[in-house]
């Protein structure tokens, strides 16, 4: 396994006066955890699929995926810690966000609090470093923020942190209980016409270069007006797992225990 903290890797477009048709790698910021296969995957996917313009791994914490995810009995139960009514959100006293936290799920106890109680979205963090825990029953998903994940790519998934933070907390559970086959199905999930994210993307140098310039943001050019020119597709290699930690719009994320998670993972199982 390979853990990545911030790193950032450009590689496509990086040579617009070049016309060999070159392979290219698209590497964005913030992926905490890749595994060994993902960029051999994602090369071997794409080399006899020329009709897929864009091939994308099969990204954890992206909207479309995570309710593929979902759908594919992937994530789990995970609601905020609390000792109250979720209006309230009364608990603990924290601890910082730097501190390790054991990243197996098992070494917690599970989530405690009112039975009847519906966890929509829209609700602050309820302290730095606070943790989530798993709910013993997993048809309790419905009450979870997960039940209202969209297959849309300004969707739930992206807007909310609060929605996304059980899909990295179900990360870690999968990775320790060694079912990340829970996330693959077939090789190839065919997104288009849908805009996907370019975070971790393999295309052809020619795709681009022959057919700039771009009269749109890169994401969507790439994956939507490009495709379509070209009467190509963009598809998600289901075998090429790729951890992204948060978007823009997800930083209620950084206040949980995730990171020290992950961090303790590195330590445990790489360092």
């Amino acid at each position: 396994m390979i853990v990545m903290i911030l790193i950032t890797v450009h590689l496509y477009l990086s040579n617009k006066s070049s016309r060999t048709n070159s392979r290219g790698l698209h590497i964005e910021p913030e992926y905490i955890w890749l595994d060994d296969e993902t960029i051999p995957s994602l090369v071997t996917t794409k080399l006899p699929h020329p009709e897929d313009v864009v091939v994308s791994t099969n990204m954890i914490n992206f909207p479309l995926m995570s309710w593929v995810h979902y759908h594919m009995n992937a994530l789990h139960p995970y609601l905020p810690e609390v000792r109250d009514l979720p209006s309230t959100f009364v608990v603990e006293a924290g601890v910082p966000n730097t501190s390790r936290r054991s990243w197996h799920y098992r070494d917690y106890p599970y989530w405690s609090g009112p039975t009847d109680e519906v966890f929509h979205h829209d609700f602050d963090p309820s302290y730095e470093g606070h943790r989530w825990l798993r709910l013993p029953d997993d048809s309790e998903i419905e009450r979870t923020p997960l039940a209202r994940l969209q297959y849309n790519t300004w969707g739930t998934g992206l807007a909310n942190w609060e929605v996304t933070t059980p899909v990295l907390y179900s990360f870690l559970e999968n990775l320790a209980e060694q079912r990340l086959d829970r996330y693959q199905t077939s090789k190839r999930w065919l997104t288009s016409p849908d805009r996907l994210s370019i975070n971790f993307i393999a295309v052809w140098s020619s795709d681009v270069l022959d057919h700039l310039p771009m009269d749109s943001d890169d994401e969507i050019w790439l994956t939507v007006t490009l495709p379509r020119k070209l009467r190509c597709s963009v598809t998600v290699d289901m075998h090429a797992l790729a951890v992204h930690f948060s978007f823009r719009y997800q930083a209620g994320l950084e206040q949980t225990d995730l990171l020290p998670r992950f961090s303790d993972y590195a330590v445990a199982k790489i360092c």
